[in-house]
């Protein structure tokens, strides 16, 4: 959505998502919106993931929309339980997604059990660990993911 008038992403990225949907769901497939058209086709590509992937979004989107909320925890999910009640969907049809930074020198062992406690307070059961920062070339990036720090 990069360039795009601010004021008109936010109905841009709602034409996407019901797009996203019709065109995951259905067979032929076909959307047709003010921003997005999509002509009727067979597609064989569909998500092997039921009835579609996640959407993880943040804000009021991820109340009517979403499958997960990337921005907060426990005690910032107030928010979206109201904005999921008031959109008619349940508080766990939103999912929270924690994102962990690993620093330089992090053993896996340490960032598992911080992510073991983090789990036990709060609930939150979805993590994507981020070791951009724990290695400084290619290669280490790889040799991490191959073995752990």
């Amino acid at each position: 959505m990069a360039g795009l008038d601010f004021t008109r992403r936010g109905a841009r990225v709602d034409e996407l998502l019901d797009a996203l949907e019709a065109l995951w769901t259905t067979d032929p497939a076909h959307y047709e919106g003010a921003q997005l058209s999509v002509p009727p086709h067979h597609s064989p590509l569909k998500p092997a993931r039921r009835p579609r992937p996640p959407f993880y979004l943040a804000g009021c989107r991820c109340a009517s929309s979403g499958s997960g909320d990337v921005d907060g925890l426990r005690a910032q999910r107030s928010l979206p339980d109201r904005l999921a009640a008031e959109a008619g969907r349940g508080p766990k049809a939103i999912g929270t997604v924690l994102r962990v930074n690993v620093d330089a020198g992090t053993r896996t062992a340490q960032a598992a059990d911080t992510i073991e406690r983090v789990h036990e307070r709060t609930g939150i059961e979805h993590f994507t660990v981020d070791s951009m920062y724990d290695a400084a070339t290619v290669d280490g990036s790889l040799d991490h993911a191959r073995h752990g720090a």
